[in-house]
């Protein structure tokens, strides 16, 4: 019975402290935990002993928290409920006070003699050991001051009640003293992370592993509880206007690379809050320094001209996975953060490298404060898959980041279905010409083109040599512009090299040629 009742009030007095209740609400329940208390433990028993902590020099509640232990209960069925016994914990004043008063008395506030032990461990035998601190001789109250706490003089204490030598009652309780205290954040700036740490008066292991470690002492085996230290912190990371970022615990840190948010962007100057509360309630916040940026972001761009026979000449964006065909115009640029230069290079096709073409194509460095717009020679490229890879560096920070976009150019190609074998060249408008069916897609990325029409005699009657998308075709006429060539069978020989050094000629790329009229 009464380790239920002394669970039930000691909960509820701990709920009013971390409620924050106002100091008439703490006063009454502290009267009604005086007074009810014993009336609510004396059923069936004859001495009831208190042991109180109260803040030395210092009434006010909020520089004393109280809350129960939490010994583990029995597993035997028939053992009795485990009795909890009470944890004070003092909070420096203001002024930086941190003395506790230590009160034992009797609840009928009768006379007796009692003795105040300090609780240690001897960690040679495993065993627990009392030691005599203070003592009162037919007394109704034993008064303890510690006016500076520290390792030796804090833990656990048991109150011993003696009438005429012979022991009557004794209790136990817990003694701490929570000055913790967030003094800075600890920043890590780094290239490819970023790291904020808070920094407290003391090493995080010294209050989360033993400075809140108590011991079940109603268990004769060494039992040691580190729930208060293990649950010491609770933190949580903010920017300066309260909003939430993605960065938790003790060792916060940015993924990697750093994560833009609606909120943050690790590429231009932030700053931080943290938001500690402890096991007790205790809360403590902090705002960084100002951080500048040290990371770089760039995402490089790929302009391709799509028409090389406009003047000037037009590029468009091509996406994530450019593609194109020779002769290849293009220009390089970047979006870019934090960067103060740009390194493009562009390496070879591998089968071209392999085969002893060269791996770097071209290089070229340019000033993020003088950005120009890079465009390599045209003539670099032939058919295959080439690597644009950009480099932008910070050269403050020595940090830098590298993107590489794939760029297939596609192979050469003269279609064969794309040379007709039948003109009309009789002014009517429906296929007078000799020529190519569609230049745009039958004709890909040829580097030299020529083309010559005999007559049956071997005679030559037309020639052409250019690029072959501008090659307008051959209108029936002796060199195009003499008199008109007679119906009949003519032959045509294409000679042709594409950039790839696909060669087009002979086979499919000669043949006769119906004139009609």
């Amino acid at each position: 019975m009464r380790g239920y009742v002394l669970d039930l009030l000691y909960a509820i007095r701990h709920a009013i402290q971390r409620s924050r209740a106002n100091r008439f609400v703490w006063g009454f329940m502290r009267i009604v935990l005086l007074i009810a208390l014993p009336s609510a433990v004396l059923a069936g028993e004859d001495v009831v002993l208190y042991l109180h902590v109260s803040a030395m020099g210092d009434e006010s509640p909020e520089q004393m928290y109280s809350l129960l232990t939490q010994y583990p209960k029995s597993h035997t069925p028939t053992a009795p409920p485990v009795v909890q016994d009470s944890i004070f914990v003092r909070f420096p004043s203001p002024n930086g006070d941190k003395g506790v008063r230590i009160e034992a008395w009797r609840e009928d506030g009768k006379s007796c003699d009692l003795e105040l032990e300090k609780l240690s461990v001897d960690f040679d035998t495993w065993q627990y050991v009392y030691t005599p601190i203070a003592s009162e001789t037919n007394a109704q109250r034993l008064t303890l001051d510690i006016a500076e706490p520290s390792e030796a003089t804090l833990g656990g204490y048991r109150v011993i009640a003696k009438e005429a030598g012979v022991e009557e009652a004794q209790t136990f309780m817990w003694v701490f003293v929570d000055d913790v205290e967030l003094q800075d954040i600890y920043v890590e700036n780094k290239c490819n992370e970023l790291r904020l740490s808070p920094y407290f008066n003391m090493p995080t292991d010294a209050f989360r592993y033993e400075k809140f470690t108590y011991y079940n002492i109603h268990n004769p085996n060494l039992e040691i509880i580190g729930t208060l230290g293990s649950d010491y912190l609770d933190i949580k990371w903010t920017d300066m206007d309260g909003g939430d970022v993605p960065l938790y615990g003790v060792n916060a840190r940015f993924a990697v690379p750093p994560v833009e948010t609606s909120r943050i962007d690790p590429y231009q100057e932030m700053q931080f809050r943290v938001h500690v509360t402890n096991v007790f309630g205790r809360k403590m916040e902090m705002a960084s320094a100002k951080i500048p940026p040290v990371a770089v972001k760039a995402k490089p761009h790929i302009l391709i001209c799509q028409d090389v026979y406009q003047d000037p000449k037009q590029y468009a964006d091509a996406g994530s996975k450019p593609e194109g065909e020779c002769p290849f115009y293009c220009q390089l640029k970047a979006d870019t953060k934090n960067a103060t230069s740009l390194l493009w290079v562009v390496r070879n096709d591998r089968r071209a490298a392999r085969a002893g073409r060269g791996d770097t194509l071209f290089a070229e460095s340019v000033s993020v404060d003088n950005l120009r717009e890079v465009q390599p020679p045209y003539d670099l490229f032939s058919a295959g898959m080439y690597q644009f890879i950009l480099t932008a560096e910070n050269a403050e920070t020595g940090c830098l980041v590298e993107e590489t976009v794939e760029v297939k150019l596609d192979s050469s190609l003269i279609s064969v279905e794309a040379i007709p074998n039948v003109f009309t060249p009789n002014g009517d408008g429906i296929n007078d010409l000799f020529r190519f069916r569609d230049p745009t897609r039958d004709v890909r990325s040829v580097k030299s083109f020529d083309i010559t029409v005999l007559d049956r005699s071997g005679k030559q009657v037309y020639y052409y040599e250019g690029d072959p998308r501008l090659w307008e075709g051959w209108n029936g006429q002796r060199n195009g512009d003499g008199g008109d060539c007679s119906p009949g069978v003519y032959f045509y020989i294409i000679r042709a090299e594409g950039y790839d050094e696909k060669k087009f000629w002979d086979g499919d790329y000669k043949g006769p040629l119906h004139l009609f009229r």
